[in-house]
């Protein structure tokens, strides 16, 4: 289990702030909202959803995300999102990260 997280990270990179608790994670995406962050979580058990992901924005908006395997209900799960996050935009996408920022996402969303 990963027990420390460092920001801003890019891939190949040693340098960043080592942040050990998800309360103190979460609290520094939300106060550098210049920086394009992605937390993500993984279930222990087996059972959906498999994995919980928040996209932090480059527009200081937060994208939350959920991934399931063939077979589940994908509507249920995104309603249920939906209904936990308390908006009424959302879609469900394959294979793809949403968009970096929240006027992309909302206009992929009045697109569908």
């Amino acid at each position: 289990m990963i027990e420390n997280w460092i920001v801003p990270y890019s891939a190949g990179s040693d340098g960043g702030t080592i942040i050990d608790d998800v309360d103190e994670l979460i609290s520094y995406c939300l106060d550098h909202t210049n920086e394009y962050q992605v937390i993500c979580w993984r279930t222990l058990l087996d059972k959906p959803p498999r994995i919980a992901e928040v996209y932090f924005t480059d527009d200081g908006a937060m994208i939350f995300c959920l991934s399931s395997h063939d077979g589940e209900d994908e509507n249920d799960w995104l309603q249920r999102l939906k209904d936990f996050v308390g908006t009424a935009i959302g879609y469900i996408i394959y294979e793809n990260p949403p968009p970096m920022n929240s006027k992309a996402f909302i206009q992929v969303y009045e697109s569908l």
